[in-house]
């Protein structure tokens, strides 16, 4: 028997808008989540799969033959109406399934999570909050709200923490903004882009999943559309723009703010934010050169060399325990005296 693709999604909250379709439905959608590794693994613990009772299947293990497997596991989980824990590798009794690196992975599978907690779960996350699904071996999905702890076991409850999902604000104007506009295009990752540019405005129109926002005047931005989980990156050669952005966005505590330029740039970006009153506190947080690249001559190299620095950033700030760690305490990273 044949079945649906699978959909390769990767954030938590897509996984749960995947299931809650299902679920409000009334169709029967099982919510699988990783509780341990051991040697490499194509995800990380707590990374959650979503799997209908039709065989449609949303999010993945390793893109194989555990994948494949997962999902009759859960189908027969459906069926009988019973939470399953499941191991691949080392100790498996599925001694045909091997993971290549030797190492082993666990999940359990709630066959019917409940929707009232699917739905608390999602709304957690579109409001750009830390969520914390909380999972046991008799009755699968049992809480979700915000995170006290990090991810793993706790006392024979299995707690996985999911941030929001990275979001860029990205202004300029010209090839930096276009390349930058393509690779997050493709990558899925959602972007917020504000140029004064009129030509560029309606290059953007072409991209999936990019939100455009029109600057009218150096000295006056618009709301910017950021918060703990969000990059902002500056992309100008007229660095008039840059003064009033990078104050604004510095008063909503961006885990990221970083700007076009060489480093005499950087210093004179500066001393502009210092003339209108930025603290040292908070100018030590705005990032230039920008990149991971040194001295990126090309527009496509740059935009893949400052993602990366952004993705690793971004990661390191998910995966701080409790409460996000950023640059600057909330109460110091507003950045006016």
């Amino acid at each position: 028997m044949g079945f649906p693709q699978q959909q390769f999604l990767e954030h938590a909250e897509e996984v749960l808008d995947f299931a809650l379709v299902r679920l409000r439905s009334g169709k029967p959608c099982a919510l699988c989540v990783i509780t341990d590794v051991s040697g490499g693994s194509a995800r990380e613990v707590g990374t959650i799969i979503a799997i209908c009772g039709e065989g449609e299947m949303a999010g993945y293990v390793s893109n194989g033959c555990i994948d494949a497997d997962l999902r009759l596991q859960a189908l027969a989980s459906i069926a009988e109406g019973a939470v399953k824990e499941i191991i691949y590798g080392v100790g498996s009794p599925y001694v045909d399934l091997r993971l290549p690196c030797g190492g082993t992975v666990k999940l359990l599978i709630d066959p019917a999570p409940d929707l009232e907690l699917c739905e608390t779960a999602a709304e957690i996350l579109r409001n750009r909050q830390r969520l914390a699904l909380q999972f046991d071996h008799r009755n699968g999905l049992m809480f979700s709200g915000q995170p006290l702890q990090e991810t793993g076991w706790d006392e024979g409850r299995f707690i996985a923490v999911h941030t929001p999902q990275l979001r860029l604000f990205a202004a300029g104007s010209g090839a930096p903004l276009f390349a930058v506009t393509r690779v997050c295009s493709a990558l899925g990752l959602p972007l917020v882009v504000a140029t004064p540019d009129p030509n560029d405005a309606a290059m953007f129109a072409a991209f999936s999943g990019v939100s455009h926002i029109t600057l009218d005047t150096p000295a006056s931005p618009p709301a910017l559309p950021i918060d703990r989980w969000s990059a902002v990156l500056l992309l100008f050669h007229a660095h008039e723009w840059e003064t009033a952005l990078i104050a604004g966005s510095l008063q909503h505590h961006p885990f990221y703010i970083g700007a076009l330029g060489s480093p005499r740039t950087h210093q004179t970006r500066l001393s502009a934010l210092r003339d209108i009153g930025v603290r040292e506190d908070a100018l030590k947080f705005i990032r230039g050169p920008i990149g991971t690249i040194p001295s990126a001559r090309d527009a496509g190299t740059l935009a893949v060399s400052v993602l990366a620095e952004i993705i690793a950033e971004y990661r390191a700030q998910k995966t701080a325990l409790r409460t996000p760690q950023f640059g600057l305490e909330p109460a110091r990273v507003v950045g006016f005296a």
